[in-house]
This record gives structure tokens, sequence and C-alpha cells, in this order.
């Protein structure tokens, strides 16, 4: 079961840095300066981002992001400092970066942020418990579930407690008020499109779980773009004997946008071979999509750096 359980959350995330390092690929053939990811160049560049006062806030955020991922005190340093200058752009982004740290210092700090009278940062605080599991964290989670009520955050409760919590029988509880709050008319597009995208990562192989994945699969076409990628990301997980007629289904989507074409497209390197070959070949001739990234996509599938989790 843990090994399960490894492969996924661990495979997601491996995607994710697939998509990453393609994209600064291109990005360093067009600028050759540009340090790589862990650096110490990117990291001397991400402190003196966050050292500018005529810094963009997306620019501080993305740093701050990198630099709380290795828990560097300049970042909590900052963090403490936006919060008490109560910044409204920086606000969610500090909350959440403090998701990276397990420190008395954090906890106490996102304690504060679960009582913000501000929906965002009130999300934004449940969000980041649920980032890097620690028992304080979860009794912070079971605190905020005493009187956090509204639909979003409470969704969002659900999901954090489901990525932190250890114990099956309330993982499968868990899971399951979460495929009914997906459900959900009521659940704003945001926080469906983070339920959706972690569900069946998270979530432990139950009935109603299971039979939700079913029913996105087996219409594909209709179901909205953040549920289509996260059903094709739940191929590894489930696979299913017809998960190639899945992918050609969900890429013939009229509305799919380049970005969930990319996405989709890179869950082939989890299913190697002649089938996951002719699905990229069809997909290749559409406009817009970057060669490189094409190119390296083709390479994993013909030379699978892992083991299938479907083989």
């Amino acid at each position: 079961m843990s090994k399960l359980l490894n492969v996924k959350i661990v495979l997601p995330l491996i995607a994710l840095v697939v998509i990453t390092s393609v994209t600064l690929s291109v990005m360093n053939k067009k600028n050759k300066v540009r340090p790589m990811p862990g650096s110490r160049e990117l990291e001397s560049m991400d402190l003196e981002i966050l050292s500018k006062n005529d810094a963009s806030w997306m620019e501080q955020s993305q740093a701050l992001m990198r630099l709380s991922i290795q828990e560097k005190p300049e970042a909590m340093a900052f963090i403490k400092f936006k919060i008490e200058a109560n910044d409204e752009n920086l606000g969610p982004w500090v909350t959440r970066a403090l998701g990276y740290f397990n420190s008395p210092e954090s906890f106490e700090l996102l304690r504060g942020q679960l009582q913000s009278n501000k929906p965002g940062i009130r999300e934004a605080a449940i969000d980041a418990l649920g980032i890097k599991p620690h028992p304080e964290k979860l009794k912070l989670l079971e605190e905020a579930r005493t009187f956090i009520k509204d639909t979003q955050s409470r969704s969002r409760l659900q999901l954090a407690l489901l990525r932190s919590t250890s114990n099956a029988a309330a993982k499968t509880t868990l899971a399951k008020a979460v495929v009914t709050d997906l459900q959900s008319k009521d659940l704003d597009p945001n926080s469906r499109r983070l339920l959706i995208n972690e569900v069946f990562v998270h979530s432990p192989k139950t009935r109603e779980v299971e039979t939700f994945f079913k029913s996105l699969t087996s219409n594909i076409r209709k179901a909205d773009e953040p549920s289509a990628i996260a059903a094709v990301r739940a191929l590894k997980i489930y696979c299913p004997a017809n998960r190639f007629t899945i992918f050609r289904e969900a890429l013939s989507r009229k509305d799919l946008s380049l970005t969930g074409q990319s996405l989709i497209l890179n869950e082939l390197i989890f299913h190697p071979g002649n089938e996951a070959k002719k699905v990229l070949k069809a997909a290749s001739g559409s406009k817009g999509l970057n060669p490189t990234f094409l190119d390296n996509l083709k390479r994993q599938i013909e030379n699978p750096r892992m083991k299938s989790p479907c083989s």
C-alpha cells in the first residue's frame, strides 16, 4: 500500500518537473544567463528580488516560493514582514509559502492567518497546512474544522486533511467528502479546480472515488478542462484497458488550451509503447505546441526512464 501511495504522489510531481525543465530549456536558449533551478546563482537572484522595492509582486512571489521550498531564513523574514504590512497582493502568496516550513514560528503564523476575515488569506492558510504534513499542522486543521463553515473553505480543508492524515479510515471518509463537494453546483471554480487537480493523487481507491473517475473518463469530451486533465493524470493510478482511447478523446476536445494539451500529452511518459507513440504522432501536427517539448517527449516515450505503473 505504501508503494502505491508513493507512486500516486511522486509521479504527478515528476510530470510537473518534466514540463518545467522543458520550459526552462527553451528559456535558456533565449536567455543564456538564466540559472538552473536549485543553483546558487538562482538563489542569489531570488534573494536580490526579495530585497528590491521595485520588484513586481509576481516576481517576488515566484522568488519567495523557490526560497521557501529550501526553507531559507530570508524567506521566513520576508513572509513575516509582508504579513505585518498586510500586503494585499502578496498576502495569499506569503501565507502559502509558510506551508514549506515546519517550525513553531510558522505554525503560530498560520494559526493567525486561519483566523483572517479575508477569505483569500484563510484559504491560502488551509492550502499551506496541506503542503508539507506535520503533526502540528494536522492539529491546526482539526482546530479549523470548528470555526470554518463556508462551503469553499470547508472543501479545501477536507483536501488538506486528506493530504496530511495517514489514517486509512479517515482518508476514506475525507475522499468521499471531497468527491461529494466536487459534484456540488455551489462550489466556486477556483476551489473546484484545486480539488479536482488533487483528488485522485491523494485519495485512496475507494468505490466513490473510482466511480467518479469512471464518470469523468466515460464523458471526457464534455467535462471541463481541469476535470479532463485530472482524469488523464489518474490513468496511471487506475490503468483502465481503454486508456489510450481516453487520451485521444481528451486531446480531441475543441476547447482544449495549449497548456491543457501539453499537460495531457506529458502523461504519455507513464504509458510508453507503440500506442503512446501513435497518440503523440497524431497530436504533433497541432499548431502552437513547442517542438522542443514534443521532441523531448518522443525520446522519453521511446526510451522510458521508469517502469510504467500500468505494466
